[in-house]
């Protein structure tokens, strides 16, 4: 809010300079209203409790306007609201709320805020561990056309494919969407809603619609590993200038399974969300909890799993797409589910950088259930750990990566 405050101060600045300008002066008085500006200017002077500053710009602006009635009563009633108020004073020459002692101990908007404006980062020794080369193992294909990847966290895991679209079939996607992009609405009650948390546009084309979404799924299929039968329609998304979409969750909460509206579809497992433009300054993806900020960059696809193992949300995945500042945003996400409460890892998958990253996992999940990794075998009946080493190694075809 205070920086909707400087805002306001800075265009109703310029206004009154492009007034001094004859040049200019019709220009602005065309797009821009004195008066929308100093209501705006009240309105937040209110909200950050300065009620003595609100006082005098409401007190201008029923001087410049009183033929409006809107702002007249706006007056009135912020009078009658404070009628027993001490008309105190806020100083707002800064325009940023001061930072708080500890980043890792604040709210989830909070933490979001400063991942997109990079004061939340992971450390050098966080990031020790993570690698970048060429992914061949998941698909024969990708002998003879690997893909250039890196790892930005392993657990849970996240991953950055590059180059994995051309300008042309970028150009044309957006072409396709064009015709039928709508505001973006988020999943309420049974139904999708209209949210201030999410401004931006969006559409969904089922792969069939066109050659190009097929080949778009089998090449993601190459990327994750993963059977793209049950996957969601491509979702198309177009952020302008101050578009954002707030810190969310993919996966569903299985407290409200229930409300899916489409059960048979299973939860969202993992999510492949394709870059389609850079941007100039802003509008990146923050994950708070894994101190990760993804600079939108053409071309490329970040892949991370939304689930536990045993299918529970793994509420580490918090993310958010930070606004825009200058410029705008294309992406494509593409949601992987699993069908009928059965994750479908494929059987070939190999020992790679995903691969690699998943035994980890798996080594974290085993130990998870007893004190250390040593104990855990002696912590757990024999049957339930035989079950999970089965599970990883042999089900998620991760045997390679022992050897």
């Amino acid at each position: 809010m205070r920086l909707a405050h400087a805002w306001a101060l800075e265009a109703l600045k310029r206004l009154h300079k492009a007034e001094e300008n004859d040049s200019e002066q019709k220009f602005v008085s065309e797009k821009t209203d004195e008066a929308e500006i100093l209501e705006l200017l009240a309105k937040t002077k209110r909200h950050l409790g300065d009620l003595k500053g609100a006082n005098q710009t409401y007190a201008e602006l029923v001087a410049l306007r009183p033929d409006v009635r809107n702002y007249t009563k706006s007056y009135l009633d912020f009078q009658l609201e404070n009628i027993f108020s001490e008309y105190s004073t806020v100083d707002l020459t800064e325009e940023h709320e001061p930072l708080p002692a500890n980043l890792l101990h604040t709210d989830e908007f909070t933490r979001y805020k400063h991942t997109c404006n990079g004061l939340l980062k992971q450390t050098p020794s966080e990031e020790r561990d993570l690698r970048c080369g060429y992914l061949t193992e998941t698909h024969p294909f990708l002998l003879i056309a690997p893909i250039k990847a890196e790892e930005l966290n392993h657990d849970p895991l996240l991953v950055v494919y590059y180059d994995v679209v051309t300008d042309a079939e970028i150009e044309q996607m957006k072409t396709l969407s064009n015709d039928y992009i709508v505001r973006a609405r988020v999943m309420g009650y049974n139904k999708s809603v209209v949210s201030p948390v999410r401004t931006s546009q969006f559409v969904f084309l089922p792969k069939q619609s066109h050659p190009l979404l097929r080949a778009i799924d089998v090449r993601a299929g190459h990327m994750s590993d993963l059977n793209m039968d049950f996957a969601e329609d491509h979702q198309f998304q177009n952020y302008g200038i101050g578009g954002h979409y707030g810190q969310h969750y993919d996966a569903f909460d299985a407290k409200l399974e229930r409300l899916i509206s489409n059960r048979e579809l299973g939860n969202r497992i993992a999510t492949l969300l394709f870059y389609l433009t850079d941007v100039e300054q802003g509008g990146g993806t923050a994950f708070p909890y894994l101190k990760r900020l993804l600079m939108p960059k053409k071309g490329a696809a970040a892949f991370w799993y939304n689930l536990h193992a045993d299918g529970v949300r793994d509420l580490r995945t918090l993310h958010g797409g930070c606004p825009i500042i200058v410029g705008s945003k294309w992406g494509k996400l593409k949601a992987l589910t699993f069908h009928q409460k059965l994750m479908f890892f494929s059987s070939s998958h190999q020992c790679s950088i995903v691969g690699s990253a998943s035994l980890i996992r798996a080594i974290g999940d085993l130990a998870s259930c007893g004190s250390t990794v040593d104990n855990a075998f002696k912590d757990l009946p024999w049957l339930c750990c035989i079950f999970m080493f089965k599970y990883y190694i042999y089900e998620m075809g991760l045997l390679s990566c022992l050897f």
